[in-house]
């Protein structure tokens, strides 16, 4: 089960369009892929995260911890 530390997309960080242009599509690729591996990721996050909450749960439900 691979630990993956979700820095640098706290709130604050950056707005919403960088998220949604350069954050999240990598991570979600990274995600869907271990996944479809048949591999948990186990994600790890600091900080608030409200505003990107909802495009974080577009991941498949209970694929991921």
């Amino acid at each position: 089960m691979p630990f993956i530390s979700l820095y640098k997309g706290a709130d604050g960080f950056m707005s919403e369009d960088q998220l949604l242009t350069f954050y999240w599509p990598t991570l979600k690729k990274l995600l869907i892929g271990l996944v479809n591996e048949g591999i948990v990721p186990l994600l790890f996050a600091e900080g608030r995260r409200n505003s990107s909450l909802e495009i974080i749960s577009d991941l498949p439900k209970g694929e991921t911890i």
